[in-house]
């Protein structure tokens, strides 16, 4: 009797093997079905049988997905859409999540990163819910204010060795960066000011020819003084007739501020001197709304 049921548990070991195989691959069979056939041989026989019916009968229908289809074996693939996926998330919109590898993740690239308002970003992240997000924003946030000032350390001392336009001109964006980075405090912030005004007066002594600091300082006088960078940029005209982003600063200038005739007078002479290829997209809009004519007639004449 024994023998018996050995010769019946080896062959039964056999059978379900290979209808494990087969109905595993094409139907999606639980292992629970295997172990109830292993524990109880009769039952599991009629299971397979049933399902051998049922198989016959109703074969595969459209929309059916195979169990193997589920399997993930494709973990680098995964990998990759799924690090495509978050590199596209918005930064404002990726902060929030209570993912902490996420907001570690765009603290770091954003802090790797060379866009604008780095500061500013910086400063949004230390703001949200998830404390590791917070304190990575605000580790990041440290060391964008040690990146600047080590900048600022390197350029000052080659400007004091050298001195050269080019190094004038690295350390004073540097500063405008800094200053525009949402980094600073306020009493920090206006001592910097004060040190970024400093070198860029130094530079234009220096260099009075260089329209570069000319441009600076205007646009820092646009920021502080908007009277005086009106007669500022105006003079810039005579001292660089050939520069078109010049025309194009006093054109805005007079736009903004209703000075229709001064704008006509200058436009004519920016048609004549400027093709439209060298000139600025402010000027070409002034230019087209003024053969649009969408000035006061009497300021044209």
């Amino acid at each position: 009797m024994t023998n018996i049921i050995i010769v019946f548990y080896v062959f039964h070991t056999i059978f379900l093997y290979f209808w494990m195989k087969r109905y595993k691959k094409e139907n999606g069979v639980r292992d629970w079905v295997g172990v109830i056939s292993f524990f109880f041989p009769i039952i599991g026989e009629v299971i397979f049988l049933l399902l051998e019916y049922l198989q016959k009968r109703h074969p595969n229908q459209e929309g059916y997905i195979p169990y193997e289809r589920f399997a993930v074996n494709n973990y680098q693939i995964i990998q990759v859409v799924s690090m495509k996926e978050r590199e596209s998330l918005p930064f404002l919109s990726g902060i929030q999540s209570n993912d902490e590898e996420t907001g570690k993740e765009l603290v770091y690239r954003l802090l790797e990163s060379d866009i604008d308002k780095q500061g500013h970003y910086m400063k949004e992240a230390v703001n949200v819910s998830n404390s590791e997000t917070v304190h990575y924003a605000a580790t990041g946030f440290q060391l964008l204010g040690r990146k600047y000032e080590a900048a600022i350390r390197e350029l000052t001392q080659l400007v004091e060795e050298h001195g050269t336009e080019k190094e004038y001109d690295l350390l004073l964006s540097v500063y405008r960066e800094y200053l525009n980075s949402d980094v600073l405090t306020k009493e920090i912030h206006q001592k910097k000011k004060g040190m970024y005004e400093v070198w860029l007066k130094q530079a234009l002594e220096k260099y009075p020819n260089n329209y570069t600091f000319f441009r600076a300082k205007g646009n820092w006088m646009l920021e502080t003084n908007v009277e005086d960078a009106f007669s500022y940029w105006e003079n810039g005209l005579k001292r660089f007739p050939d520069q078109v982003e010049c025309y194009s600063e006093v054109a805005v200038l007079y736009y903004k501020n209703g000075n229709i005739k001064e704008l006509h007078k200058l436009l004519l002479e920016v048609e004549e001197k400027f093709s439209p290829q060298k000139r600025t997209n402010e000027l070409n809009m002034l230019l087209a709304i003024k053969r649009g004519n969408l000035y006061v007639e009497e300021n044209i004449s």
